[in-house]
């Protein structure tokens, strides 16, 4: 009984800490926790006056939520519309459907045609869409995909201030898994 007390009071202080820290400050805490160096030992290591963070690991993190998350780095500079039509589906069957034939979409609703019938037959039970690597999406992309907001919601992982229907979250952003939480939720 004392065990379980003591694995319940831990639990709920480490989800406390969770959800409360900025994730930078709680991934720090985590994998880097303080040591004290022995006192004949002098600290050697290089003082860097940046911090820096292993990335989060989104899908792991969301892995039981409806969201898709997927590396869009090759949409970053991408302005023609068939072509971003062409790389998000590519990206999309990739990871829902590889097995099957890969649509050749040319616009928005094309390609909002082909994930109809995905979502229909569960091979896309996601409800919404997360463009990572993309910090600075062009308009172009930010135009097709707000087009597709009809049948999943789109949202980016970027420091740029996006309009309604799309959602972005800053990559820096304190309980970033949580706010894609509640955003999943709110739809």
């Amino acid at each position: 009984m004392l065990y379980f007390r003591r694995f319940e009071t831990s639990y709920k202080l480490i989800l406390n800490c969770a959800e409360n820290l900025p994730y930078p400050d709680f991934y720090q805490a985590w994998h880097n926790p303080p040591t004290t160096p022995h006192p004949e030992i002098t600290d050697q290591t290089p003082h860097n006056s940046e911090t820096t963070f292993a990335p989060i690991n989104l899908a792991q993190a969301l892995q039981n939520q409806p969201i898709l998350i997927l590396n869009a780095q090759l949409l970053a500079t991408e302005t023609r519309e068939s072509e971003i039509a062409l790389t998000l589906s590519e990206l999309i069957w990739d990871t829902t459907c590889p097995e099957e034939d890969l649509p050749e979409p040319a616009t928005p609703a094309q390609l909002r045609r082909h994930l109809k019938p995905l979502q229909r037959r569960q091979l896309l039970p996601h409800r919404a869409l997360l463009l990572t690597d993309c910090e600075h999406p062009t308009p172009e992309l930010i135009t097709f995909c707000a087009k597709l907001t009809g049948v999943i919601a789109v949202a980016f992982l970027t420091d740029d201030l996006l309009e309604a229907p799309l959602k972005g979250f800053p990559p820096n952003q304190p309980n970033l898994i949580s706010a894609i939480e509640t955003w999943l939720e709110e739809m």
